[in-house]
């Protein structure tokens, strides 16, 4: 009897191990809690995240918005300044983030828009997110920055 219950203690803290990463993901059902968790990367000393890996680029942005980002990447030649210079979630090549406010506004069950305003190196930014929900959770979907910079989309598509 006794080698059952190691075997069960054994199992349910391989469980408890495993549950941190689930609740990460199952914390997020909301667009406020994605906006959250992505930018959580650069607060303090946060390093961000690689938008040129293809495995963040699948765990934030739409895979049609995705696409056009590989894309871009593919296309950059080498010595080419590449179409996306400098991180499209704060849009800046460096930071430091204080005064972070997310705000959402729902346009109907899968999609939203985010609001998030920041300091970067004490100059106040706004930075629009358009959210959509997918099958793997909330997305992004397009990026607006501030002023007449544009779009990442239309960045990205050249128009």
């Amino acid at each position: 009897m006794s080698k059952i219950l190691r075997s069960l203690a054994l199992a349910l803290c391989l469980i408890g191990a495993a549950a941190p990463s689930a609740f990460v993901s199952a914390a997020e059902t909301s667009p406020k809690d994605f906006l959250a968790a992505l930018y959580a990367n650069y607060i303090g000393k946060g390093k961000g995240v690689d938008s040129t890996n293809p495995a963040t680029i699948k765990r934030y942005l739409t895979p049609e918005l995705g696409a056009l980002l590989s894309k871009s990447l593919k296309a950059t030649k080498a010595g080419d300044a590449p179409d996306l210079d400098g991180d499209p979630y704060i849009d800046a090549q460096d930071w430091q983030i204080t005064g972070l406010a997310i705000a959402i506004a729902e346009k109907g069950a899968d999609q939203a828009t985010g609001t998030v305003n920041f300091k970067n190196f004490d100059e106040a930014k706004t930075i629009i997110l358009d959210l959509k929900k997918t099958s793997a959770g909330w997305r992004i979907d397009d990026i607006h920055w501030p002023g007449d910079e544009g779009t990442l989309r239309k960045l990205l598509s050249g128009k």
